[in-house]
């Protein structure tokens, strides 16, 4: 009994082998895709998106670059990847 509970798992892929092999078709049009969505940002929305999630700065550093309080530069993020997230949705919405 345990040795046919080892062969179905080795013949049987994991599910991660599935996901992954999707990811790495979908993931490039997917990016792209956020490139073009986030040029449409306003222009502060974009530029801390850009500086946040796209360069990986810290918010302290997109503070200094921009001259923008933490405050600000919290909500400005929130409402950019709020409206990618938004445009994403609409896009793949049935």
């Amino acid at each position: 009994m345990s040795g046919r509970r080892r062969w179905r798992r080795a013949v049987t892929p994991p599910l991660h082998w599935a996901d992954e092999a999707v990811e790495r078709l979908v993931a490039p049009e997917l990016a792209a895709r956020v490139r073009e969505l986030i040029e449409r940002l306003p222009q502060a929305q974009r530029e801390v998106v850009t500086l946040r999630d796209v360069e990986g700065l810290s918010s302290v550093e997109v503070c200094s670059l921009l001259g923008i309080s933490e405050g600000h530069q919290r909500v400005l993020l929130h409402r950019a990847r709020s409206r990618l997230r938004r445009a994403l949705e609409r896009e793949v919405a049935p």
